[in-house]
């Protein structure tokens, strides 16, 4: 197993002291704005200093509502649940919300229905992906003369796989006169009735804070339904160094950090226990074409540090996921991916998002590049595992028996090889001429195949016929049940 956190490497622990003293300056004298009068008398209520719109806390505040989120939960699906703890391995979920995709032919379309469809087959029968999640919302052919813009979606992933679910939050341009609120509840209750589980989480939904040191009232209104449903709560910042945070790497931390404690303190405020994981998304701009620049070195060391910061705090803690910039599946596509899923696995997160497909600074979705991230996620499993020490693994003994210029090729494999070995399905290992290229292809045509191997022998979960009346309620009609 993995004996220390990588982000050890980049950050002491005076350093990680440092960026906690600059935050609580922060909060006490810069403060967060939060854009919800409920919420500004929650921390009213408990002794925050309140001007406006802006929200400044003391140490003792903070302390204090730290110290009773949970280190350890569960998030339950139709079939199982995963647990995301401070003690655990991460739990991996996949891209969301890409509007456009590369397809096979490389060109790039608007996402559809049967595009996010064919996602939700390919995480269904994923060995990697742990929760899943609406991919591409707000499709243009889904009715938008529909009183509630959001339940058709939650329905068709509900539909199509039975893996817990990652939530999106729900929008002004989702609930037709009904709050926010309330129509993110009514998305809850949804999977409630659906599994008809009514005491447990199942769903986590992640809330996008805004940079510089804000939280909106869309956000809070989500936020608040969460809460009152019982649900788990994710705070995100998505900062920009040098247009929404500031131009050095520990400024950007700082107010991350900033903001993320006071949005987890609300949550602690209204209902302590309230499990809720704090995660920095946060990248670098570039300042050529002021645009985000996800797949950068400056994004992971972000992410370790947010680790880290988390850490510090005895927190859960959520990652970034396999990340990139590039307009398509190539070798730019990759190494970014691979440099990105670092803090992940050698930070050793609670929980990770974007894991698996994303391009185009998260506005594109590919279904090849899902699958050859779920290989690079595989490898850097195999990395956190480590090394097996003890004496029955010297092969001292089997020195003695082979001897100098022997072999160790005897008989059926053995098993230390079979448990300490990854042998990846689509990465190539099998020849260097120019016969086996041809013979097997690129790694990206392979991808490919599987693609098409999973969707064509997907088949839809059993339901019953309750559940399914329950989801032709708001199944879009041409994936109604027949019933």
């Amino acid at each position: 197993m993995l004996r220390k956190n990588a982000y050890d490497l980049f950050l002491s622990l005076d350093d990680v002291e440092k960026i906690h003293e600059s935050t609580l300056r922060v909060l006490k004298e810069v403060g967060v704005e939060f854009k919800h009068e409920e919420v500004l008398d929650v921390f009213k209520k408990h002794g925050a200093r309140v001007e406006n719109s802006i929200v400044y806390l003391d140490e003792d505040i903070i302390n204090n509502a730290l110290q009773t989120v949970p280190k350890s939960f569960e998030l339950h699906g139709r079939a199982g649940f995963s647990t995301i703890s401070v003690d655990g391995a991460p739990v991996i979920t996949t891209a969301g919300g890409p509007p456009q995709l590369v397809h096979e032919d490389d060109s790039i379309r608007d996402s559809t229905l049967e595009d996010v469809i064919k996602f939700y087959k390919l995480i269904e029968s994923s060995d990697v992906i742990d929760v899943t999640r609406i991919v591409s919302s707000d499709t243009a052919d889904l009715d938008r003369n529909s009183e509630n813009l959001f339940n058709p979606q939650q329905a068709l992933l509900l539909k199509y796989n039975t893996k817990p679910v990652y939530g999106t939050i729900v929008n002004s341009n989702h609930t037709r006169g009904k709050s926010i609120r309330q129509g993110t509840r009514d998305s809850i209750q949804l999977i409630k009735k659906f599994y008809d589980v009514w005491d447990k989480n199942i769903i986590l939904t992640d809330h996008c804070c805004i940079s510089p040191l804000s939280v909106g009232s869309e956000v809070l209104e989500n936020m608040l339904a969460m809460l009152d449903e019982d649900q788990i709560v994710q705070f995100t910042v998505c900062s920009m160094t040098n247009l929404t945070s500031p131009p050095s790497i520990m400024g950007t931390v700082v107010q991350d950090n900033a903001t993320l404690l006071a949005a987890m303190v609300f949550t602690q405020l209204v209902k302590p226990g309230t499990p809720t994981i704090y995660r920095t998304l946060s990248a670098p701009t570039d300042m050529r074409e002021v645009k985000l620049a996800i797949g950068s070195p400056e994004n992971t060391l972000l992410g370790f540090a947010g680790i880290a910061m988390a850490r510090y705090y005895g927190v859960p803690v959520g990652s970034g996921g396999g990340l990139s910039d590039s307009l398509t599946v190539d070798y730019q596509a990759g190494a970014e991916t691979m440099m990105t899923l670092l803090p992940t696995y050698l930070g050793n997160a609670d929980f990770v998002s974007h894991s698996v497909g994303t391009l185009g600074s998260f506005n594109l979705g590919s279904f090849e590049k899902l699958v050859l991230d779920e290989e690079v996620v595989s490898m850097l499993k195999r990395l956190y595992e480590g090394i097996a020490i003890s004496d029955k693994k010297d092969g001292v003994d089997l020195m003695l028996k082979v001897g100098p210029r022997g072999n160790y090729l005897k008989g059926r494999t053995p098993k230390d090889y079979r448990e300490e070995h990854y042998l990846p399905k689509y990465f190539n290992k099998q020849g260097d001429k120019l016969a086996d290229r041809e013979k097997f292809g690129t790694a990206l045509d392979r991808a490919k195949k599987e693609v098409q191997r999973r969707v064509d022998e997907y088949e839809l979960p059993e339901t019953t016929k309750k559940q399914k009346e329950i989801l032709n309620e708001y199944l879009p009609d041409p994936y109604k049940y027949d019933l």
